[in-house]
């Protein structure tokens, strides 16, 4: 391997820090069929997307939002949900609605056109989403008039902006009114590059997203760490397409481990749960665009959602230093790899993958342990090592030399 990754051991949070990390998910409308088979338990904040103003500045969603609301409402009574706005590829007619009502003669107007909207629905929140072009010289002035309305009406706002780019038109002022930022670290290759097939969402793109928007003044309370659950095949160059985690999980199930597939580059489970390790270390939540990708039953063992679930929630009861001590090492390792189990009367489930999904290693032991394994026979290559107790999971990216 040409690449060493060095993933250091994180401890788990408390359970105060843990019920304090967020978990969103952006749900559009063209998969709202869907909200039967979606998890709405295991996310903290839901965003619905897109709604957009027509000529006349109301605002609508292309899909009636209520079932969705009144679904996740059901399954989580705490559940915060937010309406998110705009969207990356407007139509010609919101692209003129907004360039209208953005100007400082129609915002009072404009605005009230949301609370509306917002009242409409019962939404907690407006996550706002213009993205590019469509950033202009009144997007500040606007965007803090509509904080200013919302927050008369304790109500949240959130904005969507890239992994590491600033917009020109975003002022300081414009800047502070926002309660968080979602950051989006993935589309770093796309059908926009054809010739240029690579993962359009690694880890180290994370890292440079928080290190960039943290250099621009923000607080690790106000951001949030995007990831995709979806990816693109760059197999066809002349023809890049987008592509779902389901689809490739129900190619093969032992996709789910991986993030590259022949030409098919994305973000499995070991990588996701490496980012949420990431994002509790550093911000203050996740965010997933978007949920309607992930596996559905009978998959659903093989759910990204599950995998950020795990690493978040503490409701096993497991205390906030469970994992102080565990360690996989060495790193790299070569003839032998041991296993440092935390100190606990349980049984922790032992499992090593290689990054195509294949199990090499499957055990229990009971805790205090440490394990030796025989690794000669290995092949050269990046390994995940995990340790789980009562679906309270460690993970660790290990090279093989």
């Amino acid at each position: 391997m040409k690449h060493l990754f060095t993933f250091l051991l994180l401890l788990s949070l408390t359970a105060a820090s843990a019920q304090s990390f967020k978990v969103i998910g952006y749900f559009p409308y063209y998969r709202f069929a869907l909200k039967d088979d979606m998890a709405f338990d295991k996310l903290t904040h839901l965003n619905l997307a897109f709604a957009n103003p027509d000529t006349s500045g109301t605002f609508y969603l292309s899909s009636d939002p209520a079932p969705v609301i009144a679904t996740a409402r059901a399954q989580n009574p705490d559940i915060e949900i937010g309406i998110s706005i705009a969207g990356g590829a407007l139509t010609a007619d919101w692209k003129a609605a907004y360039q209208k009502y953005m100007q400082p003669q129609h915002r009072s107007f404009f605005c009230h056109k949301i609370i509306e909207y917002v009242h409409l629905y019962g939404f907690d929140g407006v996550d706002m989403d213009l993205e590019w072009n469509d950033v202009d010289e009144k997007y500040s002035p606007f965007v803090i008039e509509l904080a200013d309305s919302l927050a008369a009406h304790g109500k949240w706002f959130t904005a969507a902006w890239p992994a590491t780019y600033r917009y020109p038109d975003i002022s300081n002022d414009a800047l502070a009114v926002f309660d968080y930022i979602n950051m989006m670290a993935y589309d770093l290759t796309g059908p926009w590059a054809p010739n240029n097939p690579a993962p359009h969402s690694p880890y180290s793109f994370a890292q440079q997203g928080i290190t960039y928007w943290k250099n621009q003044g923000v607080i690790a309370d106000r951001l949030t760490l995007g990831v995709p659950f979806y990816g693109y095949d760059f197999t066809n160059s002349s023809s890049v397409t987008a592509f779902t985690f389901r689809q490739i999980v129900n190619e093969d199930t032992a996709n789910a481990f991986r993030d590259q597939t022949g030409m098919k580059y994305y973000n499995g489970i070991p990588t996701i749960e490496a980012k949420t390790d990431l994002a509790m270390q550093e911000v203050s939540g996740i965010m997933i665009w978007e949920i309607g990708q992930d596996v559905i039953p009978p998959l659903e063992r093989f759910s990204l959602l599950d995998a950020i679930d795990a690493k978040v929630n503490v409701a096993s009861g497991l205390p906030g230093d469970f994992w102080a001590g565990a360690q996989a090492f060495p790193n790299p390792f070569r003839e032998v790899l041991k296993l440092r189990l935390p100190v606990t009367a349980q049984l922790v489930d032992i499992q090593v993958r290689d990054l195509m999904g294949r199990e090499v290693l499957h055990m229990q032991r009971r805790g205090g342990e440490e394990v030796t394994v025989v690794t000669s026979h290995l092949p050269a290559g990046v390994y995940v090592a995990t340790m789980a107790v009562n679906g309270n999971v460690q993970t660790w990216k290990m090279v093989k030399q």
